[in-house]
């Protein structure tokens, strides 16, 4: 066999193999989390989530909805790890503050309460505090401009 050929059939195998373990991966969740369901963003980002697991999140992604925008709304994602596997809370996304014009984020009024009504974890909370705390902003705590934060998770005005 020629040289060429054996990196591609390399290549081939180690795609395989990482397919594979995902998908172990995504059976094994599926068992934990009978609920489980795939989310997808507006870019494409496939995510999978469970309301079953709201209440055993640890972690959390923060970020802001939007690159260019210079009042993008601040969402938080909680998840789980699994085998490797970020497993999201439902719903996926929850929007807790914008970007300050001035420096730092606005905390939106109200937050937390919908983070206690969907049940997640006490943890998850306490690291959106800390970001606040480590991100302040001369506007202090906002009421959201949205009249629902949670049904327009892009652009905040």
């Amino acid at each position: 066999m020629s040289n060429r050929l054996e990196l591609e059939l390399d290549e081939v195998y180690k795609d395989v193999s990482t397919r594979l373990a995902a998908l172990d991966t995504l059976k094994a969740a599926f068992q934990a989390f009978p609920d489980l369901q795939s989310n997808t963003d507006r870019w494409g980002t496939v995510r999978y989530c469970s309301v079953t697991v709201n209440i055993a999140v640890t972690d959390v992604e923060i970020s802001f909805s939007c690159g260019c925008c210079e009042d993008a709304g601040l969402v938080c994602r909680p998840y789980i790890l699994m085998h490797g596997m970020k497993i999201f809370s439902s719903p996926v996304e929850f929007l807790v503050g914008e970007k300050s014009l001035e420096s730092g984020v606005i905390e939106y009024e109200g937050w937390r309460e919908k983070l206690k009504l969907a049940n997640i974890n006490a943890v998850v909370v306490n690291k959106i505090i800390k970001y606040f705390m480590e991100n302040p902003s001369v506007e202090g705590v906002q009421p959201c401009p949205l009249l629902d934060c949670d049904s327009d998770l892009g652009h905040t005005r």
